[in-house]
């Protein structure tokens, strides 16, 4: 198994201003590369029905990784709508977005190195209304 990725969806309550309503949003995917899987790209499907404002990769430590990861997201369309090189071993780094997402999108990683050993945990956070 090249890669393992799991997903956390979180919705805060409604919180009501005087004109307006949001919905804040959550999704929290979590890659891990195991040491001797390679440097494979890899996928995870996430739901989204809103608008994307914000993106956090935060990329652990792992013995041999010198380098990063490149980050992208498809719509629902297969179109890419945000790519980025991740942060270097044991960084976080964050961008801001403005695109409006319904349906599922595919988040992919490709990481530029393979552990040595142990594994390399790369967490995304993806947050809008």
């Amino acid at each position: 198994m090249a890669f393992t990725s799991t997903l956390s969806v979180s919705e805060t309550p409604e919180i009501l201003t005087r004109l307006n309503r949001y919905t804040v949003w959550e999704r929290v995917i979590v890659f891990t590369i195991d040491a001797g899987d390679g440097s494979a790209k890899t996928a995870q499907e996430v739901p989204i029905n809103g608008l994307l404002q914000k993106i956090t990769a935060s990329s652990g430590a792992a013995p041999g990784i010198s380098g990063t990861f490149t980050l992208s997201i498809e719509d629902n369309n297969d179109d890419e709508i945000f790519t980025a090189s991740g942060p270097a071993e044991a960084a976080v780094s964050t961008w801001s977005v403005n695109e409006p997402l319904s349906g599922t999108i595919d988040v992919y990683i490709n990481p530029n190195d393979d552990p040595t050993s142990g594994s390399w945990t790369i967490t995304l956070t993806l947050r809008g209304v």
